[in-house]
């Protein structure tokens, strides 16, 4: 790297001394910028996760955080956390330890599975957050991302959209012969993409296709008629 310098020629940095520096170094450095870039964004949520670990034989949680950054939502992980018992009040100090750092005043809302435990961390983070900053965090359900899922789902299924994208994407899924009849009449290579059922929000870029690719279908109707 420094050919130039004698002293530099003589450094060595096996595996073991890269990952103590990574781990004690520069990995303190990046997480608080990491969390400098939440408090600054404004208000967030806070999403977790707990499973058992097989390596250490005891219970994670892995604590992520979503935010508004750079006009669109960032979704980030913030850290994990070990316990041996999972109660309510055992999962709600660890995810406070986790992110001790944060601003908590500009938490929003709490993202989680439907576990009972974790509906009673819910009411206890919520007690304690009207408490400490006078505020009520905003209640989606368990999960505010199966929430919108659902929200989008139930505007699709009023119209009917998603039955008219999976028969757009439908016309020429595995269909060669028709895909190449398509090009040779108006000239374009432009498909529809294939419809997701479960994760509707991210039916956004086949929504944009099948309206850019609309006034071509109905000029070749007779194609689909054969």
């Amino acid at each position: 790297m420094f050919p130039d310098l004698d002293i530099a020629k003589t450094f060595t940095c096996g595996k073991d001394k890269t990952g103590y520096i990574m781990r004690f170094g520069q990995a303190s450095y990046f997480k608080q910028q990491f969390v400098d870039t939440i408090n600054n964004a404004g208000p967030f949520v806070l999403m977790f996760d707990e499973f058992l670990n097989q390596s250490t034989k005891m219970k994670q949680i892995d604590v992520h955080i979503r935010f508004w950054e750079n006009d669109r939502v960032q979704s980030r992980y913030l850290g994990s956390q070990f316990l041996g018992h999972g109660k309510a009040q055992d999962l709600l100090h660890h995810i406070k330890k986790c992110a001790a750092k944060l601003n908590m005043r500009q938490l929003v809302s709490i993202s989680m599975d439907g576990l009972n435990v974790n509906l009673k961390l819910r009411d206890l983070l919520q007690k304690d957050h009207a408490e400490l900053y006078g505020a009520q965090l905003v209640k989606v359900g368990s999960c505010g991302l199966h929430t919108l899922h659902n929200a989008v789902k139930a505007g699709f299924t009023m119209w009917q959209l998603d039955k008219l994208l999976r028969a757009l994407n439908y016309l020429f899924h595995n269909v060669p012969a028709r895909r190449e009849d398509f090009t040779a009449l108006t000239g374009s290579t432009c498909f529809l993409l294939p419809f997701c059922g479960h994760r509707w929000v991210e039916n956004l870029p086949v929504a944009e296709r099948a309206v850019q690719v609309w006034p071509v279908i109905t000029k070749v109707k007779c194609l689909f008629t054969i």
